[in-house]
């Protein structure tokens, strides 16, 4: 795996595994803060753009990672959760 800097413009992640068409890359733990953000709620364009804007908090949980998962979906096969389902 390459280098694949985060797309949030406060963090300097660079080992991504999440990529959108739209946004980029994004770190493991913007997208878990990201997830959070959105918990319970429609989040839309702008809503992702501004998030990609703000400033870094690491404090927040993930909650929620059902939307997100669609939006930023696992780029490396192996990462996945479901690359080796239990037999």
């Amino acid at each position: 795996m390459g280098v694949m800097t985060c797309g949030r413009d406060s963090c300097d992640g660079i080992m991504c595994e999440r990529y959108s068409s739209t946004y980029g890359y994004i770190c493991k733990e913007c997208f878990e803060e990201l997830v959070w953000r959105g918990a319970g709620q429609a989040i839309g364009k702008g809503d992702i753009k501004r998030f990609l804007d703000s400033p870094i908090n690491r404090r927040l949980q993930a909650m929620s990672a059902a939307y997100f998962d669609g939006v930023f979906p696992f780029q490396f096969t192996e990462d996945r959760p479901d690359a080796n389902p239990s037999t």
